[in-house]
C-alpha cells in the first residue's frame, strides 16, 4: 500500500513539476551571469570538437547503465519477498538525485545532456524505492528517508520556482553535490560489516564498476567541456566512492553467491546487494 502511495504521489510530483518548471523558465534572471567558478558557458570547451561531441554523448549512455545496474538484485528482491539486509540510502538517493539534477540542467540552459539520463535516473529510481518500501525487511528504519525524500523534492520544487534561474543553478548545484555524494557513497553504509565478515556479499559489483566509468566520464564533461563545478566536483567524490568499493573487492574478492550467511552480516548470502545507483550528473 505505501509504496503505491508512493508511486502516485512521485507521479503527482513530476507533472507538477514539469508545469512549474515551465513557469519558472520565464522568470527573470537576477544576474546577466555567474561568477567564473560557476559559469558553465564563461568558458569555450579546453578540448577539440571532436572530444566535445564524445563527452556530451557517452555520459548519457554510460549513464543509463549505471541506472540498470541494480536491476539484477532488484529482481532478487521481489523474487525473495523482501530487503533482507540491503541498505536504503542508495535506492532514496537515486530517486532525489534523479529529480533534482533535472531541474538543475533545465536552470543551466537547459542542458539535454544533463537532463535526459537525470530523468531515466529519476524514473529508475522511483521504481527501486517502491520495490525497496514494498518489501522492507525492516532491519532499516525507513521513516527517515521517507520523509528526507519528500522534502528533498518538495524543496527543490521551491527553489527552481521562487529564485531567478541563475540562483537556482547555484543553489540546487550545491544541492546536489550533497545528494550524488550520498547515493556513490551509498554502498559503503556496509562497509564494517565487509570488513568484519570479509565477504563482499552486501555490495554491488556492477554498480561498483558502472559508477567508475559513469564518474570518470562526468568529470571530464564537467571539466572539459562545461567548466561547471557542480557538475564535476560530485563526480570527483563519486569516483572515490567508487574506487574504494573496487578496493574493497580487490581486497575480498567478489562474492560469488554461494556458501551460508554468516551470523555477523545479517544480509543475503547468494546476491550482492544494491547500494547505489548514481551520478548521473
Amino acid at each position: 500500500m505505501l509504496s503505491k502511495r508512493l508511486a502516485v504521489l512521485l507521479a503527482v510530483v513530476s507533472l507538477a513539476a514539469l508545469v512549474l518548471l515551465q513557469r519558472a523558465a520565464n522568470l527573470p534572471r537576477a544576474h546577466a551571469m555567474l561568477s567564473a567558478l560557476f559559469a558553465g558557458d564563461a568558458e569555450p570547451p579546453w578540448v577539440g570538437p571532436a572530444a566535445v561531441s564524445f563527452l556530451k554523448v557517452s555520459p548519457v549512455l554510460v549513464c543509463q547503465v549505471l541506472w540498470l545496474s541494480p536491476l539484477p538484485t532488484a529482481r532478487t528482491v521481489v523474487r525473495r519477498r523482501s530487503t533482507e539486509g540491503l541498505p536504503p540510502l542508495g535506492w532514496f538517493s537515486m530517486l532525489a538525485n534523479g529529480f533534482l539534477w533535472t531541474v538543475y540542467g533545465w536552470t543551466a540552459g537547459p542542458d539535454l545532456t544533463i537532463i535526459v539520463p537525470n530523468v531515466s535516473g529519476l524514473l529508475a529510481g522511483a521504481g527501486y524505492t517502491a520495490i525497496f518500501l514494498r518489501y522492507d525487511s525492516g532491519r532499516f528504519a525507513t521513516r527517515p528517508y521517507v520523509t528526507g525524500l519528500a522534502a528533498t523534492l518538495a524543496a527543490v520544487m521551491l527553489v527552481a520556482i521562487a529564485l531567478p534561474r541563475a540562483q537556482a543553478q547555484r543553489t540546487l548545484g550545491l544541492a546536489g553535490v550533497a545528494v550524488c555524494v550520498a547515493m556513490f557513497s551509498g554502498p559503503l553504509q556496509v562497509i564494517r560489516t565487509v570488513i568484519a565478515t570479509q565477504s563482499t556479499r552486501d555490495l554491488p559489483f556492477p554498480t561498483a564498476v558502472a559508477t567508475v566509468a559513469n564518474c570518470s566520464l562526468w568529470l571530464l564533461f564537467g571539466s572539459l567541456v562545461r567548466h561547471d563545478v557542480f557538475v564535476w566536483a560530485p563526480n570527483l567524490l563519486g569516483l572515490g566512492a567508487g574506487i574504494a568499493q573496487l578496493c574493497l573487492f580487490a581486497r575480498y574478492g567478489i562474492h560469488s553467491g554461494k556458501g551460508p550467511v554468516d551470523a555477523r552480516g545479517g544480509g543475503c548470502a547468494d546476491h550482492a546487494k544494491l547500494g547505489a545507483g548514481d551520478l548521473a550528473v
